[in-house]
C-alpha cells in the first residue's frame, strides 16, 4: 500500500496544500518560501504514521489528509479542544481516534464496516502520563537524555519530546497491549515512513555515557558523529555476512562429495562455459575485495582451465556452481557498497572513500594518508549520511522524507543530487519527497515538482 497523496487545510490558519506523490518517477519535490510549512508537513507525515500526536497538539490546522492506493484515506482533524482522526472508504466510514490537547481526555474507536465493533479507549493523557517518563526511560535503552526535555531515540535517530515518547510508548502494542486500535495499527504495519532530517550530521552518545549522566542529573550528554556511528555500522553488517559467507561455506563444502558422485545433479559444463564461468568468478572476487568484503587470503583458488583438465569438466563444473552459490550471499551488501563508494568519490576530490571490515569507512588522502572520517566537511558528511540511510537504513515500501537536501552542498553537487537519488532508489522499493529551496536540485524535473505557497498569503 503506498501513498498517493497528502493534504492539509488552514496549516498555520492560512495554508491549503494538496500534494500528489509521483507514481511513476516515485521521486516528488516540494518547493516552496519559508514558512509555507514543508517542514512541518514532514512531522506531522512521520508523527501520524509513528504515534507521535504531540505534532497535532502544536500545530494550528482544521484537518490533515493522507490517500493511499487502495483507495482508503487516513485523516486528523483538528477542532479545538478536539482533534479526530479518521480512517474512510469512499462512502463509508471504516473508524475514527479522537484524542485532545494537552492535558485533556483521548478517545480512540474503532467500528467494522457493518457499523458493529466499536471499541472506545481513554488512555490517561499527557501529565499523568508525562510523570511515568522518568520510568519509561529508565526501561528503554534506546532512549537517550540529551536536554531537560529532550530525549534520542536510537532506533529511530529521532529527537523526542515528553509528549512524542508518552504518545509513542503508552500507544505501542509491543509494550501496553490492547492501547492502539487495530484497525490503526493494521495501516501503521503496512506504511513505512523514514525522515531524513536536515539536522543529521550529530547522535548522541552511547547509552552508558547517558545512563551516567541521567543518574547525576546531567540534563544533556556529548554527541558524536553520525558518520562515524554508521562506519561501525557498515563494519558489523559487513563482518556478519562474512560469518553467513563462511557457514554457507561449510555446509556446501560438506556435501561437495556426495553431489560429486551424483550424476543427475551435475549440470556439466562445456569446456568454454567453464572458462567464461571462471572469468566471472575472478572478477567477482576481485571486485568484492575491492569493496573490502575479502581480504587476498580469502580470495577463493579459482584454477585455470588447460587442455588436460578438460576430463574433468564433470568436477569442475560442480565446483563453479558452489563457488557461484557461495559468493551469492554478498550479492546485496555488495551492490549496495559499490553504489555508495561510486557516488561519495564523484565528489570527493583529492581523497578517497574505502571500506574495511574492522574499520567501516576508511578515507584516504591522495598521498596516501588516512584522514578521520569526522573530519569531512559537512557537505561530505550530509552527502555519506544521506545515502547510507538510503541504501542500508531504508525498508522496503517506505516513503522517504528528505528535508533541505543542499545544506552544505556545492552547486555541482546539487545538480547531481537527483541522478544519484534515482541510481540508489533502483536497489529499494520506496517513494521519495524532497523538500528544497534549491532549482539547482529540481534542474529539469519540473514536472515533479509541488510548488507550496503560490498564490496563498504569506
Amino acid at each position: 500500500m503506498r501513498i498517493t497523496k497528502i493534504s492539509v487545510k488552514k496549516l498555520f490558519g492560512v495554508f491549503d496544500h494538496e500534494i500528489p506523490l509521483n507514481q511513476e518517477s516515485r521521486i516528488t519535490i516540494l518547493h516552496g518560501p519559508n514558512g509555507v510549512g514543508k517542514t512541518v508537513l514532514f512531522r506531522m507525515l512521520d508523527g501520524l504514521f509513528s504515534s507521535k500526536y504531540s505534532v497535532f497538539r502544536e500545530i494550528p490546522f482544521e484537518r490533515f489528509c493522507v490517500e493511499f492506493s487502495n483507495g482508503h484515506a487516513l485523516a486528523v482533524e483538528q477542532r479545538f479542544p478536539i482533534q479526530q482522526m479518521r480512517l474512510v472508504e469512499p462512502d463509508q466510514p471504516i473508524a475514527y481516534a479522537s484524542f485532545s490537547r494537552l492535558g485533556a481526555q483521548i478517545e480512540i474507536s474503532h467500528s467494522q464496516t457493518d457499523g458493529t465493533g466499536i471499541r472506545p479507549y481513554s488512555p490517561e493523557y499527557s501529565r499523568a502520563r508525562g510523570r511515568r517518563i522518568s520510568g519509561i526511560v529508565a526501561s528503554i535503552p534506546e532512549l537517550e537524555r540529551i536536554g531537560s526535555d529532550r530525549w534520542w531515540d536510537a532506533a529511530s535517530g529521532e529527537t523526542l519530546t515528553v509528549e512524542d515518547i508518552a504518545d509513542l510508548y503508552d500507544l505501542d502494542p509491543a509494550r501496553y497491549p490492547e492501547t492502539k486500535p487495530k484497525w490503526l495499527q493494521h495501516i501503521s504495519d503496512q506504511v513505512n515512513i523514514r525522515f531524513v532530517q536536515a539536522q543529521r550530521l550529530q547522535s548522541p552518545s552511547d547509552p552508558i555515557e547517558f545512563r551516567n549522566a541521567f543518574e547525576h542529573g546531567r540534563n544533556s550528554v556529548s554527541s558524536t558523529a553520525t558518520v562515524e556511528r554508521y562506519s561501525e555500522e557498515i563494519a558489523r553488517k559487513i563482518r556478519n555476512t562474512i560469518a553467513i559467507y563462511g557457514q554457507s561455506s561449510q555446509r556446501i563444502d560438506s556435501s561437495f562429495p556426495n553431489r560429486l558422485m551424483d550424476a543427475s545433479a551435475i549440470h556439466q559444463l562445456r569446456a568454454e562455459a567453464l572458462q567464461t564461468k571462471l572469468a566471472q568468478l575472478e572478477a567477482k572476487s576481485s571486485e568484492l575485495m575491492e569493496l573490502g568484503l575479502f581480504e587476498r587470503k580469502d580470495v577463493p583458488d579459482l584454477p585455470k582451465l588447460g587442455l588436460a583438465q578438460e576430463n574433468l569438466t564433470n568436477v569442475l563444473s560442480v565446483y563453479v556452481q558452489d563457488i557461484e552459490e557461495k559468493l551469492s550471499v554478498f550479492d546485496e551488501i555488495a551492490n549496495q557498497l559499490d553504489i555508495l563508494t561510486s557516488i561519495i568519490n564523484d565528489r570527493f576530490q583529492h581523497k578517497k572513500l574505502l571500506i574495511e571490515k574492522q574499520d567501516g569507512f576508511v578515507v584516504v588522502a591522495s598521498n596516501g594518508q588516512r584522514i578521520p572520517i569526522a573530519s569531512l566537511s559537512s557537505g561530505e558528511q550530509h552527502e555519506l549520511v544521506l545515502f547510507y540511510q538510503l541504501l542500508f537504513a531504508v525498508k522496503p515500501n517506505t516513503l522517504i522524507l528528505i528535508d533541505e537536501p543542499e545544506i552544505s552542498l556545492h552547486v555541482n553537487w546539487q545538480e547531481q543530487f537527483l541522478a544519484d537519488i534515482q541510481r540508489a532508489s533502483k536497489l529499494g522499493d520506496y517513494d521519495i519527497l524532497i523538500a528544497t529551496h534549491s532549482p539547482d536540485i529540481i534542474g529539469d524535473k519540473h514536472d515533479w515538482m509541488v510548488g507550496l505557497g503560490e498564490g496563498e498569503p504569506a
